[in-house]
C-alpha cells in the first residue's frame, strides 16, 4: 500500500514476494527488504511498543540501533526488525507488550508517568521492607523478549585473516580511502555492516543526478581494484592490541589483523526533542531516505521536515522527487545557510520554508499517529512564541544533528575533544596506525568526505609500508551540521530524549536538581543510553 514505483538501485527484487506473518496476520514483502521496511510498505505504522510507558511506536532510524522495532521470532528474542532480512514464513510478534500490540494492556501506564519519576527505580528499591514486593513486580515488567531455554544452540566457525590497511565503513569518504591505500600498493579490505556498499552517498540524494553518478564511480573503481577485497554484512564487533579487528557476519566471526585501520564509521542522525516526538510517523530525515531509495516504501503521504543543515534540505528534495508531498520546511536556524539554493528549489517547487522557526509538538490522531505539526517561531532566547500554528501531515521528518560513530576509536586509545565548529566530539590524538575520516572526523560536506578519506587512505597505506602519505587536515567546515540545542520544552512532558528507555527532558531536569549534575552520574540515575541502542539516538 505504500510501495513507490521501482527505481534504480533498490535493494529489493520484486519479482520475488515474501509471505510472512506479524502479530497474527499476513502480509508480503520482497526479498531485499528487511521486517521493518515490509510491514512499514503495508502501511503498519505500530511496529513496537515502548519500553517504559508502552507507548505506540514506529520508525525511527532503521539504521541497526532502532528500539522501537524489537520482535521475537520463534525462540529468538529482539530481533532488531529494521535490519534483518526478511525471509518467508517468518511469524513474528512484538516484544514488550501485555496481551498483543493492539490491545496492549499496559499502555495504562502512560497515564501513571507522573508517579513514575526520574530515579524511581532507586528510590523503590531503597525501602528495605518493600524490596521483595518491588523486586517481583520488576522482574515481571522489565526485560524485552521472552528467552526460550529449549531454543537450539547454533555454533558459527571462526577463521583468520590479515591485511595491509583495514577499512571500517564502506560510504563515500570509506571508499575513498581504500582507493587510495590500495593505490599505493596495499592490500586493502574494506568492512560495512551494511547489506551493500555506498553508506549515505546512496541514499542522501537530494534528487541530484550527479550524487548517483558519483557513487557509481566510486563502486566501480573498488570493484576494479583487485587490491580491495569488499565485505557488507560484516561489522567490526571491537579494537584489540595490534589492530586486532573481530569481523562478524550472520555466519562466521573472522579475526583480522590488519597492518592500519582507517575508521570511516560515519554518525548517527541526532532526533529532535519536542512533545511527542515518538509518535509513530515520527522519524529520522534518514530513516525515511533509506525507506524511499533502499525500500522502495513511501514513508509518509504528507510530511513537515524540521531542519538545522542542508541534509534536511535535501531530504525535502528526496521527498518530493519520490511524489511524497511536504507541507513545509520548519528550519531552526533563521536563515538556510549553504541550503540556500536547495531552499529556492523547494519554494519553486511551492514548499514553504519557516526559517527561525521550531515545530513544538507532534498533534495525535484518534489511534495515536502522527496528524500533524504544531509549530512557532523562537524567540531570541530560543524559545518558542505566540501564537502557534497547526500544519496538517502524517509525518514529521527530523534533520538536526549528528553524533559520530566514534566507539572503535575509543577502544583503540584516541584521544577526542570537543569542536564546537561542528558540535561534536573529533579525534584529537590517534593512536599509532589509526586514522580517521569523514563524518566521524567532523567532515560532513560530500566532496570534503571523499577528498578526507584519500587521505586517510594514503596515510594508512604508508604507516603499513606502502608509499608516501600525501594530504593535509582539511580545514574546519563553514557552517555546523548539528544544532546545538535542538530541544523544545513542554509543560505536558513526553518530549522523549531517550527513546529507549522514554526518559523525556524534564527527567534530566529533575534529575540535576537533585544533585545528579555530574553527566556520569547523571546517566547512571536516569538510564540514559542503558538501553538496547546504547544511547546512540539520545
Amino acid at each position: 500500500m505504500m510501495r513507490l514505483p521501482a527505481t534504480s538501485g533498490e535493494w529489493i527484487d520484486r519479482s520475488r514476494p515474501l509471505e510472512f506473518h506479524f502479530e497474527g496476520r499476513s502480509y508480503k514483502g520482497y526479498e531485499g527488504d528487511t521486517i521493518s521496511s515490509a510491514l512499514w510498505g503495508a502501511d503498519v505504522r505500530v511496529l513496537g511498543r515502548s519500553f517504559k510507558y508502552h507507548r505506540p511506536r514506529g520508525v525511527l532510524s532503521l539504521a541497526n540501533h532502532d528500539t522501537n522495532a524489537l520482535h521475537q521470532l520463534g525462540g529468538t528474542p529482539n530481533v532488531r526488525a529494521d535490519v534483518t532480512p526478511l525471509v518467508a514464513g517468518m511469524d513474528l510478534r512484538a516484544v514488550n507488550t501485555f496481551g498483543s500490540l493492539e490491545g496492549d494492556k499496559g499502555r495504562f501506564l502512560g497515564k501513571m508517568a507522573r508517579f513514575l519519576p526520574v530515579g524511581f527505580y532507586y528510590k523503590a528499591f531503597h525501602t528495605r521492607k518493600l524490596f521483595p514486593m518491588w523486586e517481583r513486580m520488576f522482574r515481571y515488567m522489565t526485560g524485552l523478549g521472552r528467552v526460550d531455554l529449549q531454543a537450539p544452540h547454533r555454533s558459527t566457525p571462526k577463521a583468520y585473516d590479515f591485511c595491509d590497511v583495514l577499512v571500517i565503513g564502506a560510504g563515500p569518504s570509506g571508499l575513498s580511502a581504500a582507493l587510495s591505500a590500495a593505490a599505493q600498493g596495499a592490500e586493502v579490505v574494506v568492512v560495512d555492516e551494511n547489506a551493500r556498499a555506498g553508506g549515505s552517498a546512496s541514499y542522501q540524494i537530494g534528487n541530484e543526478a550527479s550524487r548517483r553518478r558519483l557513487l557509481a564511480e566510486l563502486l566501480a573503481q573498488v570493484a576494479a581494484q583487485p587490491r580491495i577485497r569488499l565485505l557488507t554484512g560484516t561489522y567490526a564487533a571491537g579494537y584489540y592490541k595490534d589492530h586486532w579487528i573481530p569481523l562478524v557476519s550472520s555466519d562466521r566471526m573472522l579475526k583480522m589483523r590488519a597492518g592500519s585501520v582507517v575508521v570511516a564509521s560515519g554518525a548517527f542522525e541526532q532526533p529532535a526533542v519536542f512533545h511527542n516526538n515518538d509518535l509513530p510517523g515520527v522519524m529520522l530525515a534518514s530513516a525515511a531516505q533509506r525507506l524511499m531509495y533502499r525500500y522502495g516504501v513511501k514513508p509518509v503521504n504528507k510530511a513537515v521536515v524540521l531542519v538545522a543543515n542542508a541534509d534536511g534540505y535535501r531530504a525535502a528534495l528526496d521527498l518530493l522527487a519520490q511524489g511524497v508531498g511536504v507541507a513545509a520546511v520548519v528550519d531552526l536556524r533563521a536563515t538556510a545557510g549553504s541550503a540556500d539554493p536547495l531552499a529556492r528549489l523547494l519554494q519553486q517547487s511551492g514548499v514553504e520554508i519557516l526559517g527561525g522557526h521550531a515545530v513544538v509538538e507532534a498533534l495525535p490522531d484518534g489511534k495515536g499517529l502522527c496528524a500533524g505539526a504544531r509549530v512557532a517561531a523562537l524567540q531570541a532566547n530560543g524559545t518558542p512564541g505566540v501564537p502557534t500554528r497547526d500544519i496538517a501531515c502524517d509525518g514529521i521528518l527530523m534533520s538536526v544533528g549528528w553524533a559520530p560513530a566514534a566507539n572503535l576509536l575509543y577502544q583503540a586509545g584516541t584521544r577526542m575533544r570537543y569542536d564546537k565548529k561542528v558540535e561534536q566530539f573529533v579525534p584529537d590524538v590517534l593512536p599509532e596506525g589509526v586514522f580517521a575520516c569523514g563524518r566521524v572526523n567532523g567532515v560532513h560536506e560530500l566532496a570534503r568526505r571523499m577528498a578526507d578519506g584519500t587521505r586517510a587512505g594514503s596515510h594508512a597505506a604508508a604507516a603499513a609500508g606502502f608509499g608516501q602519505a600525501t594530504g593535509e587536515a582539511l580545514p574546519p567546515e563553514v557552517e555546523s551540521p548539528s544544532h546545538a540545542w535542538p530541544i523544545v520544552d513542554h509543560p505536558a512532558g513526553k518530549n522523549f530524549v531517550d527513546f529507549d528507555e522514554d526518559l523525556q527532558f524534564k527527567d534530566f531536569c529533575n534529575a540535576v536538581q537533585e544533585g545528579f549534575d555530574n553527566i556520569e552520574l547523571l546517566k547512571r540515575f536516569s538510564t540514559n543510553g542503558m538501553g538496547p541502542s546504547q544511547g546512540k539516538h539520545s
